[in-house]
């Protein structure tokens, strides 16, 4: 950088005369800005995975039984097929065909409790997204649990191993 002088001379500034403190405060301020920001990050991903307990969700579930509902007696599932991945992303599928897909919110995650969303993508069917799940998982089998209402369970088994 050059600047003007009062005589309108050209002044080619002498970078070894700025003091210290002033490069001090400039590399402090850079260095706590990307501190933050690095915090925000990582803070904005946490509810974005499965803690260990619960990465045995990730794959391919095949729907055994829905139980619950006035009656208690279920009803007919309307896909046969839930695959979950590890970007947060599920799909339903009945016989091969793609019926809805989305992606899963995490509401609340404790070593203790697991509780998720399905969010419907554009042009995706509503299957599995009306409300909350708490999710119950063991190496081979899946069950999620509405908590509202007609307190629907969902029976899977894993389908890859």
């Amino acid at each position: 950088h050059y600047f003007i002088g009062n005589c309108g001379m050209i002044i080619e500034p002498d970078y070894n005369e700025i003091p210290l403190t002033m490069k001090t405060h400039n590399s402090t301020t850079r260095s706590v800005f990307i501190l933050l920001l690095v915090a925000l990050t990582l803070n904005g991903c946490e509810k974005e995975h499965f803690f260990t307990e619960y990465k045995g969700i990730y794959g391919s579930w095949t729907i055994e039984e829905i139980s619950g509902g006035i009656s208690g007696g279920g009803y007919e599932p309307e896909f046969d097929i839930l695959m979950v991945t590890e970007r947060m992303h599920y799909s339903l599928y009945f016989h091969d065909t793609l019926l809805s897909e989305g992606k899963i919110e995490i509401i609340e995650q404790t070593t203790d409790k697991l509780r998720i969303e399905f969010k419907s993508g554009k042009n995706s069917g509503n299957l599995l997204t009306k409300w909350e799940k708490v999710v119950y998982l063991n190496l081979d089998t899946l069950i999620l649990n509405d908590e509202c209402c007609d307190m629907y369970s969902y029976f899977f088994v894993r389908t890859d191993k």
